[in-house]
Order: structure tokens, then sequence, then C-alpha cells
């Protein structure tokens, strides 16, 4: 085939178009070339007719010459400004004296096309820059940032929280950097986020697994950077498989990032598959930390309905504006436990740490603390984790009483199926005996929810587990359960995009149940015992919730969302919750208060003196819940309050401990 022959100007038309398509830089270029050629020719032109044409004379008549410099200067003059055409006005006589404003005139056209260009030009790259900063493509210069990659529902709640603990520094940052409008993300947190003190929030557009983009939000300068899973609880299992490979490869990104930076900063990530989990902290040593937020959320929904009221006691130990577990150095070694305890007037002692056993929260009141052991301490405010040199308070031994719950066949009714459900009852079955029942309300259970179930009962033998097919939303089918048999009746929500409506749903079986109870109330005379616990999508929703009746609510993506912003902070309290929330060792209780005194309760009862009778039972006091009529779940509750304080407290109170078992 005959190879095509090209004219020279097709080659030059080719290398122009290339030279101008590289780039801002090489039209910026040939600006100056044009203007550098414009400049010379209407220089060389000027010159030209000076030197053919007079251009002043003198008082005699005689002709004036302009010098070379003169005429650049003037060319320059008139080509960048055009008032500088006067200066031709008095140019020549006649003929000539038009000949002169001619070539001005070239020039300063020449000049004006240039300047056009050149400001069409400066425009458009404006315009581009502004374009760019808003969809969020500049790099990020900061230090010791929080950065979180991936933006979600939750994290509104994860911002705020960060806020909050960010608000007694001089000057701190948030960084996200998602697949999302830079200017929609500004927009939303302007709106949700208006009170902001010393942080500021800084948002990027970008694929989070992409190292050009994880550079540009400096990863390897941050404190803690926070990897959201891509999609929600209510997806398809299908994309919440995509999301976790999405999340195990922003984390293969980050530690690429990381390769060579020296101080590695702490990395926090959530799977949905818990196989996974393993993969993920074998990437790295040390500094990154694995959520696992259903199995979290599953146990506290289950330990809340065994101590109504916990739900808000552990709402305000993760978030930033209550109180708080640090670690500190112990300066207190060779002492027992309880005497060490009352060294602290703003804060409770509640475990220590050992290289060798790992931590233990309630370790015993004749617990020996080493000098290389390091304190856990609940208290609101790192100014009080120093101890006195002293006892702040010496306790009263008052009469002991030692009663316990005595276990008893239970049974429990979970209305609803979701991802945690397999968990809640797992869990539940490390607390109620065997031979107890557990029916699961379900109105149109799936082939793969029945087979959940299946495996269960083949699992845990010795449980019943019955199914009630009907639907929640019945009163006459509800009706018809007998509900007060039952000790707790657990609300699971249906995950859905929409939280409203997932609410609304729950809030729509509250009042049908609350009905069913003040009619059996009414009838019976006497108050129904079950107690009611569910979930909460929405913490807008809180209020309307907290009318139906309901003992006791978890807020789910709003406590995840704390979880998040504390571990960022100090990975180091993810321990705690791993100790708290694990089969063995001590957990949270709220118990009666006629479990430690004899009655009536001794008058002028201090904080103090609870925290020895709590002793005695092998647990640590760290507050007290009051329990007066109308009071809800979320009210009444006081944590780490000061040894001297004098108790307005009653039989029917609580003593909320940190313990090994309920009983």
């Amino acid at each position: 085939m005959k190879q095509k022959q090209y004219k020279w100007r097709d080659y030059l038309q080719y290398r122009f178009d290339r030279f101008i398509s590289s780039g801002p830089k090489s039209i910026f270029i040939s600006l100056i070339v044009m203007f550098s050629v414009a400049f010379t020719l209407t220089a060389l032109l000027r010159i030209s007719v000076s030197q053919l044409v007079p251009a002043q004379y003198d008082e005699q008549g005689n002709r004036i010459m302009r010098t070379l410099d003169e005429n650049l200067w003037l060319t320059l003059m008139q080509i960048t400004d055009p008032g500088a055409m006067e200066q031709d006005t008095n140019n020549g006589k006649g003929l000539d004296h038009w000949i002169f404003r001619g070539v001005g005139l070239f020039t300063i056209l020449t000049g004006l096309i240039f300047f056009s260009a050149m400001i069409a030009f400066i425009t458009t790259q404006l315009e581009e820059k502004m374009e760019s900063l808003k969809k969020g493509r500049s790099n990020v210069i900061v230090s010791d940032h929080i950065l979180i990659l991936g933006f979600t529902e939750r994290t509104l709640d994860i911002v705020r929280e960060l806020v909050e603990a960010l608000k007694h520094r001089f000057r701190s940052h948030i960084v996200i950097l998602a697949e999302k409008e830079k200017d929609e993300m500004d927009d939303f947190f302007k709106r949700h986020v208006p009170e902001r003190g010393n942080t500021k929030i800084i948002t990027r557009r970008g694929n989070p697994s992409s190292l050009e983009a994880l550079n540009r939000v400096a990863v390897a300068d941050a404190h803690s950077v926070i990897v959201m899973p891509f999609v929600n609880e209510a997806a398809p299992d299908s994309e919440k498989e995509i999301s976790d490979s999405k999340v195990i490869k922003t984390v293969l990104g980050i530690v690429a990032a990381l390769s060579e930076n020296a101080a590695k900063p702490n990395i926090i990530a959530q799977t949905y598959n818990a196989r996974l989990n393993r993969v993920l902290e074998d990437l790295s040593t040390g500094n990154i930390h694995i959520l696992d937020i259903e199995d979290t959320i599953a146990k506290i929904i289950v330990q809340t309905s065994r101590s109504v009221g916990l739900s808000t006691v552990y709402s305000e130990l993760i978030s930033f504006s209550g109180m708080e577990f640090y670690f500190t150095t112990s300066k207190i070694a060779g002492m027992r436990f309880e005497d060490a305890s009352y060294l602290f007037d703003k804060s409770i002692l509640a475990g220590v740490q050992r290289t060798d056993t790992g931590l233990l929260l309630n370790p015993g009141h004749d617990f020996t603390i080493r000098p290389e052991d390091r304190l856990v301490l609940l208290s609101d405010s790192e100014a009080f984790l120093q101890s006195h040199a002293t006892a702040v308070l010496k306790p009263a031994d008052y009469p002991f009483t030692d009663r316990r719950i005595d276990r008893r066949v239970e049974s429990e009714l979970i209305i609803g199926w979701n991802s945690k459900a397999v968990r809640v009852i797992r869990e539940y079955y490390k607390y109620i005996p065997e031979e107890s029942r557990m029916d699961l309300l379900l109105n149109q259970p799936t082939v793969e929810t029945l087979n959940e179930i299946q495996s269960l009962r083949e699992s845990c033998p010795g449980r019943n587990i019955n199914i009630i097919r009907t639907n929640p939303t019945s009163g006459e089918e509800l009706e018809k359960l007998n509900l007060t048999q039952y000790d707790n009746i657990i609300i699971l929500n249906k995950i859905e995009d929409d939280f409203e409506k997932v609410d609304s749903g729950t809030i729509a079986i509250l009042l049908l149940i609350r009905g069913i109870f003040k009619e059996y109330e009414k009838e019976n005379r006497h108050k129904v015992r079950t107690k009611l616990i569910t979930e909460v999508m929405n913490s807008d929703n809180l209020e309307l919730v907290s009318k139906t009746g309901v003992n006791d609510f978890i807020i789910s993506n709003q406590m995840i969302s704390k979880v998040y912003a504390q571990v960022a902070m100090d990975p180091s309290v993810l321990h705690i919750y791993t100790e708290l929330f694990k089969e063995e060792g001590s957990e949270i209780y709220l118990k009666p208060l006629v479990y430690y005194f004899e009655l009536p309760v001794p008058e002028n009862l201090r904080f103090v003196d609870l925290m020895h009778a709590a002793f005695k039972r092998r647990e640590v006091a760290i507050g007290y819940r009051l329990k007066r009529p109308g009071t809800l779940a979320h009210e009444g509750i006081v944590l780490n309050p000061s040894k001297h304080t004098v108790l307005d407290i009653g039989p029917e109170d609580f003593v909320i401990v940190i313990a090994e078992n309920e009983l």
C-alpha cells in the first residue's frame, strides 16, 4: 500500500496541535511568543517610519530624530496601553502626521488582540482552577490529622464526636476523602456541623484506594485513618463482598503509602466478613485495628435487656462529652487495688494492664499493683488522673448483704430479623439456662433465615427456638400472643437505606405493644414486668421512641460512630471494649442497691461507702442509677461521682458496677 505523502505544512500543523494540546503551559508560551513577535514587528515598523518620515521639528524647523530606545519604549507603551496614542498626535506634518497615527493605531490594535487573548487565557485558567478546587483535586498539606476514607450515613456522627474530642486543641484537622463531590460534602457539613471550634473539616474527592488520592490527603502524616465500609448493612451479600474487597484494597493502599514512613498512623477498618479481619491485621504490625461492629451491638442489646439503662452507660463511656477510660502509668506500686482506688477523688480505678497477662478489669479488691502496671481510670478529663498521696476519704463499713439473682428459666421474644439476630441469640445463651424459650416473631421469613435458625437449633441443643409467623404491625395478631409472658421483648430493625422508614416501623410496633400492656395493667391491676428493648437508627427519633413505653433503646448508628471516633483518637481503648464484651472476664451491670446493704438504706450514704460495699462482692462501683417515677432508662444515671457525694438513693435504685456476672 502506497504511503500517503504529507506536505511540510501538514507536519508543522500536526506538531503545533500537539504542542497546544499538551496543556496550559504550552498556551502561555505561545502567547508570550506571539507578544514577542508582535512587539518586534511593530517596533521595526516604527523605526523604519521614523527613518523615512520626520517625527518632530524644533523651533527652527530642523528635523528631530527619535533614538532607538525611544522608539522601542513608545512601541511598548502603545502595545500595552491604548492611551499612549496621544504621543503620536504632534508627530510629523500633513501626510506624515497621519502616517505616524497609522503606525500607532496598528500597534494598539495588535496589543488589544494579544491582551484579549491573554485575559481569555487567564480567565479560563482561573475557572479551571476554581473548578478543580471545587472537585477537591488539590493537595492537603497538614499533619497529625484524622483521615476518614469514605462517606456514609455514619460519617456525620463520627465527625461530630471527633470535633468534640478535638475542641480543646489549638488547631486540628479532619480530612474526608470520598468518591463524592467536594462542594456537596462541604455544604453537608456546613448544615450539620456549624460549630467546629478550632477544628477544620477538609474534604477531597477521589478513590480511597488510589495511591495518588491517598498521597494527596497526606495519609503518611495522619494520626489515624478510618476506612469506612463502602455499603451499609442494607446491601445484599454480593455488594457486601465487593465492599470488603474495596476495604482490603484501601488498607493495602495505605500500607503501601506508608512503606517508608517511620511513624505509622493507626488504621481503623471494618469488614462484613469476620474471616477477613485476620487478613487485614496481618498486613501490618500493631497499627491496624479491626472493628466487629455487629458483634458489639449484638452484645450491647443482650446486656441491656439484662440491665435496663446499660445502653446509656455505654453511650456515655464511648462519648467524648461524657466519662472516658484512660491509661496512665502506675505510681502506687505495692498497694492493694481497693486501697489504691481511694487515692483518686474525681476518677475511678477500673483495672490494670500488665505486660504478661494483658488487661485486667476488676482484678479484685486484694489484687496487688506492680510498678510496671498501667492503670485504667474512668474520668471526664486527663487532668484528674493523678493520685493523691493518701486516701481522699475512707469508707464506712456498713452491714453487708450478699443477695444474688436466682437463675431461672426465661422466655424471650425477638421481633424481626437482621444480620445481628444470630449473634444476639448466641449471646443470650451465655446468660439464660437450658430449657429457656426463645420465640422469633417473623412475618415472612426467607429460606436463608430459616436455614440460619435451623443451624442455631443444631448447634445449641437443649434450647427451645420457636418461629411465630405473624405480622408484628397487626394489633389483633399481637394480642393473641400473650406478650406479658415474656421476660424480654427485643425488636430488631429490618435493615434498609431509609432510616426514617425503619424507625417509623419500629415506633408503630412499640405503640401497639404499649397499648396491649396498658390494657393488661388496667384489667389485672399490676404492672407488666416484661422489658421492651429496641434499636433506633436515627438519633433524631429518640424523643418519639421514649414516649412509646420502651424500657431501653440502642442507638445503633450513633453508638458505632462513637466507637470509630474513640479508637481513632486512642486505639488502646479498643482493648477495654474487647474485654468488656468478651465471654470471659468482667462486664458492666446495673444491680439493685439492696444487693449491697441491709434495709433500711444507711443515711448519709456516700459514694465511697458504695465502692467499699461493691469491693466486698469483688466488683468495682463506677456509678449509680436513680429510678424515680416516670424516669426513663436514659435518665437518672450518674457515672464517676466524687467520693464525697452523699447519695439521695433508695431501695429501688441501682448500682452501676464492673462485675464478672449478673448474679
